[in-house]
């Protein structure tokens, strides 16, 4: 296996992208740490936006060229385009530091000279500050050290996530000041002959331990899980101090029971207004099939991950509970979880047609 370690940055929608690129390497990688996010000023000539910067460490079986070739396209994917300057503004940026210990061979990396930048050490020091960076004899920590007091006091955390700093979230802007919803993702566990479960009364742990540990990672870095009550209230245990929207008729429109709870009847709420005015930026949809249903008619869901297990129920609970039109889906990835045959499944999800009853 394979160390890599990279920096990560966007001064272009920095807040959805960088949200959109942790979520796509974790998504990719299963043996990945990621430092803070960081707000860090433009370094170059003239003036740009700031930039959001985190590094992150990487256990992979793929070579570098390999490594770097996934990068590029998660920059194309999010807008990146590598025409003009040098230091022109960025969508998003993708460096690999080092490999194995590797630097300042273009073989291995990208990013060159980063012992001098602040905005790659002070990230960088959260994961590995005893890294020694090759052709220096110095670890992360000694190097930022040197690193005058001035730039550093430049640099600073910033929160993306409201869960897991408690702070007021302010409501997500797009760059021409309207109001944006968040990025909506999808996560599903279905049998190979495509059923959530056996029945309503069939519990989740029939899935493997490699699709929790995704789904634990996948919640984990959500502002907000969006379900069913029924599905609510058989987990309502291990989501109580998780920022949770349940979809329920018994409620005449929004109410918001807790800081951490908030009931909305879809029937006779907005729940696109809703969304858009939450400040909320990543919204993990759980489920069951009513909720799936739901969001995707409302054009509230981005990104779909299926995790299909090699287990056949003959019949059962189908994902969406209305007939519906083809769904359309742009493939991200694909990647075996296991030695019994797990697999994970990443798409986009198109606009989709009118539904029908």
């Amino acid at each position: 296996m394979n160390t890599a370690l990279i920096s990560v940055g966007s001064n272009i929608s920095k807040k959805a992208n960088i949200l959109a690129s942790i979520a796509a390497l974790n998504a990719q990688f299963p043996s990945i740490s990621f430092s803070p996010v960081f707000e860090t000023p433009f370094v170059g000539d003239g003036r740009q936006e700031n930039y959001y910067n985190y590094c992150a460490k990487i256990i992979t079986s793929l070579p570098a060229k390999k490594l770097k070739k996934l990068f590029r396209g998660l920059e194309r994917q999010y807008g990146r385009e590598r025409a003009g300057r040098k230091d022109a503004p960025r969508t998003l940026d993708i460096d690999l530091l080092a490999f194995n210990g590797l630097k300042d061979r273009p073989q291995n990396t990208t990013c060159r000279g980063f012992e001098k930048l602040a905005y790659v050490l002070v990230p960088l020091s959260r994961i590995e500050p005893d890294f020694i960076v090759p052709g220096t004899g110095k670890s992360v920590g000694l190097l930022l050290a040197k690193i005058p007091a001035k730039e550093k006091r430049q640099i600073r955390k910033v929160i993306l996530s409201a869960k897991v700093e408690d702070i007021s979230v302010e409501k997500r802007k797009a760059e021409s000041g309207n109001a944006e919803r968040p990025h909506h993702y999808a996560l599903v566990a279905l049998s190979a002959d495509g059923f959530l479960a056996r029945h309503h009364g069939h519990r989740s742990d029939w899935t493997s331990r490699e699709d929790k540990e995704f789904l634990h990672k996948m919640e984990d870095q959500s502002d907000a899980i969006v379900l069913t009550r029924s599905s609510y209230e058989n987990a309502r245990k291990w989501l109580s101090e998780r920022k949770c929207i349940v979809l329920t008729r018994r409620v005449g429109g929004i109410k918001k029971e807790s800081e951490f709870l908030t009931y909305i009847n879809p029937e006779k709420a907005d729940l696109n207004r809703f969304f858009s005015q939450s400040g909320l930026r990543e919204v993990c949809n759980l489920g069951g099939p009513v909720a799936y249903t739901i969001l995707l008619e409302k054009g509230l869901l981005d990104d779909l991950y299926i995790t299909i297990e090699p287990i056949a129920f003959g019949a059962g609970l189908a994902l969406f509970s209305k007939k519906m039109p083809d769904l359309h889906l742009q493939p991200v990835s694909f990647r075996k979880l296991n030695k019994k045959g797990t697999v994970l499944l990443h798409y986009k999800v198109r606009k989709q047609n009118k539904w029908i009853e």
